[in-house]
């Protein structure tokens, strides 16, 4: 009776603490019941414009209607092929890498291994939302550290909040998400350094449209044991739908990691999908130049015509503007699906445009032009 009385008390406090803290808003999923989605612009969740490479599309389709393809086997749980390419991708060794099922699954581990209860947590703010949700959920004493001016963090700026803060972990979104904020390889390893009991989650989703080489490394990894860095499959190489992420980190990190990870998480047509992606590397290495082209030519022809398009280094861009909520509606009875930031602090006036095709951008930029020339 007593247990009962303590475990109803527990369930009611938990569940007002959840309730009460603030949810992961998604976007509109009103495209995904469209018949013919061709119709439509989805540039709300910076998903790669383009389909992958017809050398993965093939691979895929020859490998599930082969004989020996067994889907009703569980996946491999230590894809050795998959892991080789992307040690030889990143240039790291193949003990410095653990593969998730997404790196949003990377990030609910890493915080289900490292955060104890009431540790303090930080997160470089306004950022990317989902690991604020897995501090919650792990009782995390949450510390959002918010620059003075939100599109311009400098390092010394962040070296004096860690010296306050004094926390267990930190994340930094790095080019961040929305605010394009992008710290250099020199300035991440001074932190690291001067801060060697904090352990830091760099999260590079966007690292390739930022045309740096990865925090990731041999010497970094040697020298520091104090870092985790989350890799995606899904921003630049096309596979969101199959949920493919990794982490990259000292040998005793991702020996923890894998003591408690679900080895079976990474289905095997992810595998093989990454696996073809990582021998097509020219394929992916052209779109991306082609994205950051025509990034830079939608900005500056609204930016001609003085709407506040602010760039980044990844693959999105921000519009500020007062009159959000009317531009929303309209773009989606246009057929158009771009993000809503509100759910931000300091960002109440921002929406977030993913870079599409050249093709898709002129007709999002020709609906900006006609909204804002009535409006």
């Amino acid at each position: 009776m007593e247990i009962g009385k303590k475990l109803s008390t527990y369930m009611k406090n938990f569940f007002k603490k959840k309730i009460v803290d603030k949810p992961y808003p998604l976007t509109s999923q009103a495209i995904y019941n469209k018949k013919n989605k061709k119709k439509f612009i989805k540039v709300d969740w910076n998903e790669f414009p383009y389909k992958p490479c017809k050398n993965v599309l093939n691979k895929i389709r020859k490998s599930i209607s082969s004989d020996t393809y067994n889907l009703n086997w569980y996946p491999n749980t230590y894809p050795r092929e998959l892991i080789n390419k992307i040690s030889k991708y990143i240039k790291v060794s193949e003990l410095n890498i653990c593969l998730f099922a997404g790196s949003d699954s990377g990030l609910d581990q890493i915080a289900k291994t490292f955060i104890k209860s009431k540790n303090k947590v930080g997160i470089l703010s306004p950022t990317y939302d989902q690991f604020r949700i897995e501090c919650v959920l792990n009782d995390a004493n949450l510390k959002l550290v918010f620059p003075k001016n939100i599109f311009s963090f400098k390092i010394e700026e962040l070296i004096y909040e860690l010296k306050i803060i004094k926390p267990a972990i930190f994340y930094i979104c790095n080019p961040n998400n929305p605010t394009g904020n992008h710290f250099k390889r020199d300035e991440i390893i001074k932190i690291l350094k001067l801060f060697p009991r904090t352990l830091f989650i760099v999260d590079e989703a966007y690292s390739e449209y930022s045309g740096e080489e990865s925090l990731a490394n041999k010497y970094t990894l040697n020298k520091v044991q104090n870092l985790i860095i989350m890799k995606t499959f899904s921003k630049c190489f096309g596979l969101a739908s199959l949920r493919l992420g990794y982490c990259i980190s000292s040998k005793q990190i991702i020996n923890t990691l894998n003591k408690y990870k679900n080895h079976k998480s990474i289905n095997s047509i992810a595998q093989i999908a990454g696996i073809e992606t990582l021998k097509n590397l020219s394929y992916y290495i052209k779109k991306i130049k082609i994205i950051q082209k025509t990034k830079y030519k939608f900005v500056s022809d609204l930016n001609k015509k003085k709407i506040n398009v602010i760039n980044t280094p990844a693959n999105f861009v921000l519009l500020k503007t007062k009159k959000k909520v009317r531009l929303l509606r309209y773009m989606e009875q246009k057929g158009i699906y771009i993000r809503d930031l509100g759910h931000l602090k300091f960002m109440n006036d921002y929406v977030r445009i993913s870079i599409s095709t050249p093709e898709n951008m002129n007709l999002i930029k020709k609906s900006l032009l006609k909204f804002f020339r009535v409006n």
